[in-house]
């Protein structure tokens, strides 16, 4: 019988997404931990990232400025701090380190 996808533990699924990319790997527990299994989460939450960034871009919460080397850099809007403090004492959901943000923030 063949494992499918949806048999497998999303840990599994990460491994095999690393290892279909890059089929000549081999590594420790250790090594996949740090390096397999971490740029398969960096890659999940970049999507994440971009999106909630666009999102308080487009509520203007957050600045953004594009550098000299074309990138762009995010800051919070002083004009809004006030609102943002309300926002985020209202809404316990977006409290950094909340079970809503886990691996984010600590």
């Amino acid at each position: 019988m063949k494992p499918s996808q949806s048999n497998l533990s999303p840990i599994a699924c990460d491994i095999l997404a690393y290892l279909a990319e890059f089929p000549r790997a081999q590594d420790t527990v250790e090594g996949i931990m740090q390096w397999w299994v971490l740029r398969q989460e960096i890659k999940r939450m970049t999507t994440m990232v971009e999106t909630g960034i666009a999102e308080l871009v487009a509520q203007k919460m957050v600045l953004e400025r594009r550098s000299k080397d074309g990138r762009v850099h995010y800051r919070i809007n002083p004009r809004k701090a006030q609102a943002i403090r309300a926002l985020l004492n209202r809404q316990e959901k977006c409290e950094p380190g909340s079970p809503d943000h886990s691996g984010f923030f600590g």
